[in-house]
C-alpha cells in the first residue's frame, strides 16, 4: 500500500465520517426544533381548552341566573313580594357568576401569556357584558323578561364570537408550527 493509497482511504473514510456527523447534527437540531414547537402547540392547545372550559362554566353560571331572574318574572304575579327563598337562590346565582368572572380573569392573563389578545380582548367583552341586577330592580320589575331575552341573546353573540376566535388561534398555531418546521428542514 503506497502512501498515495493511504491518503486517498483517509480522505474517503474522514470525508465519510465529516457528512454523516453533518447528518446527524441536522437531523438532531430539526428534531429537537420539532419535539419544542410539539410541546409548545401542545401546552398553547391546553391553555386555549382551557380557557373554553372557564368560559362554559361561566356562561352555565350567567345563564343559570339569567333564567331564574326571567321565570320570576314571568311566574310571580305583579306586585307580589319575592319569596325569601327565591332571593336567597337569586343571590346565590349572583356569587357564581362574580366567582366565575374571577376565573375569567385568569383566562384573560392565560391567553395574554401567550399572545393571544384579540381572543383576550373579546374575552374581556364577553365578560363585561354579563351583567347581574340589584335585587331591587328585579322586584320593582325594572328588568323586563323581553330585556334579558335581548341581553341573552347578545350574550349568547359574544360567546359565539369569542369561541371562534378561540377556533382560530388553534388553526393559527398549527399552520405556524408548520411554516416554522418546514424553514428548519429547508
Amino acid at each position: 500500500m503506497t502512501p498515495i493509497d493511504v491518503l486517498d482511504s483517509a480522505v474517503k473514510i474522514g470525508l465519510g465520517a465529516v457528512i454523516s456527523a453533518f447528518v446527524t447534527y441536522w437531523l438532531a437540531r430539526a428534531n429537537h426544533y420539532r419535539t419544542i414547537e410539539k410541546e409548545f402547540n401542545n401546552r398553547k392547545r391546553e391553555m386555549l381548552e382551557s380557557v373554553a372550559e372557564q368560559v362554559a362554566v361561566f356562561d352555565q353560571f350567567a345563564l343559570r341566573y339569567w333564567q331564574t331572574v326571567a321565570n320570576w318574572l314571568q311566574d310571580a304575579p305583579p306586585g307580589e313580594p319575592m319569596s325569601a327563598a327565591k332571593l336567597e337562590e337569586i343571590k346565590k346565582l349572583e356569587d357564581e357568576v362574580s366567582d366565575g368572572y374571577g376565573r375569567l380573569r385568569l383566562a384573560m392573563a392565560k391567553l395574554e401569556l401567550y399572545d393571544e389578545l384579540e381572543s383576550k380582548r373579546l374575552l374581556v367583552d364577553y365578560g363585561n357584558n354579563a351583567k347581574t341586577y340589584p335585587i331591587s330592580e328585579i322586584t320593582n320589575r325594572k328588568v323586563s323578561k323581553e330585556h334579558l331575552q335581548k341581553y341573552r341573546m347578545e350574550f349568547k353573540q359574544r360567546r359565539e364570537e369569542l369561541f371562534a376566535e378561540l377556533a382560530a388561534a388553534c388553526k393559527r398555531t398549527v399552520e405556524l408550527s408548520k411554516s416554522r418546521i418546514s424553514r428548519i428542514i429547508h
